[in-house]
């Protein structure tokens, strides 16, 4: 159930723009780890779609707010990950949904949860279709924070930020990376040492740029030798260029280098960057038979 009380300045805008007829094409909704991010995209979507509900009733009992609830209603389409990523024919369903009109009312919905899941064939279907919004169509996404999307989706919608649930660790600190059972079995100390070589090789790679190629294989072949431990690596370096962006150090170390790496990349160069991580990650935990180390094939072996 969700308890408006926490929420009720984004309750309110959200609220007026449906009172005022003036709701966007398109919301995205920074959750920052807070799970309600998704109850209240569901709340809104009650709002819109269903007649009854009002300030002081949310019908809970109510057979059009029931559907909407339970992902059935006709105007409706909840997308979320299948397995690791968001996939081009899930947001292929999503356009194929809308060519027809809404019958019972003037929206239709579609809620991407877990946006910053969407893989990149994905991400590009759905900037075109909200480059090219149709009237009456309203799309909700959902990620845990906006740097995870593409600038280009973020520019095209309106952002409602959500505070942190006091009661719950936001997926980016630390601990949360550290909770393989590969690294479970590392001592605090082989921890602190491979967490450090992950942020070596980023103030490497900054400072070296593509002849940080032959360390990297040092680095996969010697440090990061299999599939979790390489993982853990690539949280780590993407953990860190998030930092850049926030202002944060999670990592509990002295980090002179960040504030120069900061200074000398964009926020959209840190972002591109994050970016390539997260693809190289996903390749790696994918790929069964994984060969730590430089993918020949691949020109984009570092980011």
């Amino acid at each position: 159930m969700l308890d408006l009380k926490k929420y009720d300045t984004i309750y309110q805008i959200l609220n007026n723009q449906i009172k005022n007829s003036k709701v966007s094409n398109a919301y995205l909704f920074e959750s920052n780890g807070n799970k309600d991010a998704y109850n209240m995209a569901i709340l809104f979507a009650r709002k819109i779609l269903c007649p009854k509900i009002n300030d002081s009733d949310h019908n809970d009992d109510c057979i059009i707010c029931k559907k909407i609830i339970n992902k059935e209603h006709a105007d409706l389409v909840v997308i979320e990950p299948d397995g690791m990523w968001i996939k081009k024919e899930q947001t292929d369903y999503i356009q194929s949904f809308f060519e027809t009109k809404s019958i019972d009312n003037n929206y239709r919905i579609y809620i991407i949860n877990h946006a910053d899941r969407l893989n990149t064939s994905a991400a590009n279907s759905i900037l075109k279709f909200l480059e090219e919004p149709e009237d009456g169509i309203i799309a909700i996404l959902i990620t845990e924070n906006r740097y995870q999307l593409l600038e280009t989706i973020c520019s095209r919608c309106q952002v409602i930020s959500f505070n942190k649930n006091s009661d719950e660790p936001s997926s980016s600190n630390f601990e949360k990376i550290t909770s393989s059972k590969i690294v479970d079995e590392l001592s605090i100390e082989e921890l602190e040492e491979k967490k450090e070589a992950a942020i070596d090789f980023i103030n490497y790679y900054e400072e070296k740029g593509i002849d940080a190629i032959l360390f990297t294989n040092k680095y996969f072949h010697n440090i990061f030798n299999n599939r979790e431990l390489a993982i853990f690596a690539f949280d780590i370096m993407i953990m860190y260029y998030r930092n850049m962006i926030y202002d944060k150090n999670n990592f509990n170390i002295i980090s002179n280098n960040m504030t120069k790496i900061k200074e000398k990349n964009s926020v959209s160069k840190i972002l591109n960057k994050i970016n390539i991580l997260k693809e190289l990650k996903s390749k790696i935990m994918y790929n069964v038979n994984m060969n730590p180390g430089v993918d020949k094939s691949e020109k984009k072996s570092v980011p």
